[in-house]
């Protein structure tokens, strides 16, 4: 088909923009693949069939997709369909002029980023600059040579390949810049908090560190307040008791020398025995003072050791028959070592001051759930109900001990038949689980 029977067949569809615009959606399906054209389409608007058919021919046939329009209102009209890749717009039209259709061009979000080539007669400077503040992209002056018109289309098909390319790339470093400062907004509030939980944690850290020192203290305190109170039991045993069983002894010596110058063997025999027996019982009560003076070994040897130690330094030094029996199944915290002994010292004072026993048994059992600690003698004994509490710390701060264990302790004594001392408390383990 030559260029004037294609201009003969779409001439009367230039004044129907319904049919032009059809016809502009229907271009691809309707043209055969040519060149390396065939993806652009082109808008060319211009008042002379002459040039829009030399065009029309030539970008056809390079396999552009051809938009057409006569006037700038039509030009607008063609846009609204589908959006050219160029725009070739000729300045001198009737009515609406070319610069008044650029001008409306770039005003419209959707058609400013089109590029547009003015050609034009118009070659003075006045005229190309108003073109250009318009919103052209460059010029072609009429007459033009079609090789031009088709290298200044490339150039401008390029350079606009390459904006968009741009503003993709632009689009997508405004979404990466937007993640990294997401993602610094994110870190610096991580870092804030993790600042915030430092500082509390610290705050934490000092105010219980404060409080320990503060316990330290008290501990330390109540250890030198307990000393000083042990010093002053036991400068008042050593009055009390030692002091009068010397006295004792010295009286009876006397007594018997007296009975024996006074020619009395039978008297002075008494006084002998009873200054024996005196001064056996001082010997107990030194041995005893002494093995309180000496350093702890509750903290070498463990409870069950320091047990022995104490039977072996005061009871069987004393010819007091000892017997310890330990089944144990579980180790026990100092706490409760120091508790045990405490309460086992205290009646094996009882056991060796007052009831003058000749034998000394210690039973010492502890399981997963209980601990067992039984102290007997074979000893006068006593009346729990009448006998006053005599002796050491006495069985009230034996009770004492056991309650803050949350045990139980038992006394079990009939005159002349002994006494038995039985203390039950729960395990360690059981007395935590069952705590609030």
């Amino acid at each position: 088909m030559s260029v004037l029977a294609d201009w003969a067949k779409i001439q009367p569809l230039l004044n129907d923009d319904e049919a032009v615009g059809a016809m502009d959606a229907k271009v691809t399906e309707n043209k055969p693949v040519k060149s390396n054209f065939q993806n652009h389409t082109i808008l060319i608007v211009d008042d002379t069939p002459a040039n829009l058919e030399t065009l029309y021919g030539y970008f056809e046939s390079l396999g552009f997709e051809i938009m057409m329009a006569q006037n700038g209102p039509a030009a607008l009209k063609r846009v609204e369909y589908i959006k050219p890749d160029i725009i070739l717009l000729d300045v001198v039209m009737p009515g609406m002029d070319g610069f008044e259709t650029c001008r409306q061009l770039k005003a419209d979000d959707a058609t400013k980023h089109i590029p547009v080539i003015f050609m034009t007669a118009l070659t003075d400077t006045a005229h190309k600059v108003k073109g250009f503040q318009a919103g052209a992209a460059d010029y072609i002056t009429k007459p033009f040579q079609i090789e031009e018109v088709l290298a200044r289309v490339q150039t401008h098909l390029a350079l606009r390949v390459l904006q968009t390319q741009l503003e993709q790339q632009n689009v997508r470093l405004q979404v990466e810049i937007g993640e990294r400062q997401a993602t610094a907004a994110a870190l610096q509030q991580a870092n804030d908090e993790l600042e915030l939980r430092v500082e509390r944690r610290t705050a934490e850290l000092a105010q219980a560190n404060a409080s320990l020192a503060a316990e330290i203290m008290e501990r330390q305190k109540a250890e030198q307040a307990a000393m000083l109170e042990e010093r002053n039991r036991l400068a008042r045993e050593l009055h009390d008791s030692v002091t009068q069983l010397m006295y004792s002894i010295n009286l009876f010596a006397k007594a018997g020398k007296d009975a024996y110058r006074l020619k009395n063997p039978a008297q002075g025999e008494k006084f002998l025995t009873r200054l024996e027996d005196t001064a056996r019982q001082a010997l107990k009560e030194l041995r005893l003072l002494l093995f309180e003076l000496r350093p702890p070994e509750l903290e070498q040897a463990g409870l069950v050791g320091a047990l022995q130690l104490r039977l072996d330094a005061v009871e069987g030094r004393a010819g007091v028959k000892t017997q310890l029996l330990v089944h144990a199944q579980t180790e026990l915290p100092q706490t409760y070592e120091e508790a045990l002994y405490a309460i086992a010292q205290e009646a094996l004072n009882n056991a060796l001051k007052h009831a003058n026993a000749a034998s000394v048994t210690i039973q010492l059992q502890t399981s997963p759930a209980q601990i067992k600690l039984v102290i007997t003698d074979d000893g006068v004994g006593f009346d729990p109900q009448t006998t006053p509490h005599r002796g050491g710390m006495g069985l009230t701060t034996m009770h004492e001990r056991a309650i803050s264990l949350r045990g139980a302790l038992h006394v079990h004594a009939v005159p002349n038949q002994g006494t038995s001392i039985q203390l039950t408390i729960p395990a360690p383990v059981a007395i935590t689980e069952d705590a609030p």
